[in-house]
């Protein structure tokens, strides 16, 4: 005899693998098979982690390893799901020291780098950031000559695994004032 009950297991749904950002909240779904499935229990290889068996059908990935869910339908019937999880490492961008410089000096060079990669490209802001703030540079060198205290936000972007990350740093120049003679 055939357990008829199998038939309403569902079928898999997880893609073979997704990568992810370091730091993201994306998820993976597990799916619910139009309403059949009611136990959702998941784990990781590594172990640690521990994930704790849920209903719910969405885990937040916190590092990269193999994700495994094993759904059980309304009937009781089982059936296990795996994906691989791949979470970049957090982007290594710099914006270097803090500066001083007195006032009406030359302009400085403020050179954003890669701590432990090379970084794909950069984009240079001056705090504060608003979203209408304009990107004053692309470069890896940010030139400046600011007449007062003055803050610099670099973003870094790496690209690996076809998905793009990002990271911040920040640095300020400070401004001092010339004597007065």
């Amino acid at each position: 005899f055939f357990n008829i009950f199998t038939l309403n297991l569902p079928l898999k749904e997880l893609p073979p693998s997704v990568r992810f950002c370091f730091g993201t909240s994306d998820t993976v779904d597990a799916g619910n098979s139009a309403g059949s499935v009611n136990v959702w229990r998941w784990t990781k290889s590594p172990v640690t982690p521990l994930l704790a068996d849920s209903t719910i059908q969405k885990i937040i990935p916190p590092d990269s390893g193999q994700y495994v869910v094993r759904k059980t339908d309304n009937f009781g019937c089982q059936i296990r799901d795996t994906i691989m999880v791949y979470v970049n490492a957090q982007v290594p961008v710099s914006a270097g020291p803090d500066r001083t410089i007195c006032f009406n000096d030359p302009p400085i060079n403020i050179n954003a780098t890669g701590t432990t990669a090379a970084i794909d490209s950069f984009q240079w802001r001056q705090i504060p950031i608003t979203p209408t703030s304009p990107v004053i540079s692309n470069s890896a060198t940010l030139t400046v000559s600011p007449a007062a205290l003055t803050q610099y936000q670099v973003t870094g972007f790496i690209t690996y695994g076809g998905i793009t990350c990002s990271y911040v740093d920040t640095m300020e120049v400070k401004v001092n004032p010339l004597p007065v003679i």
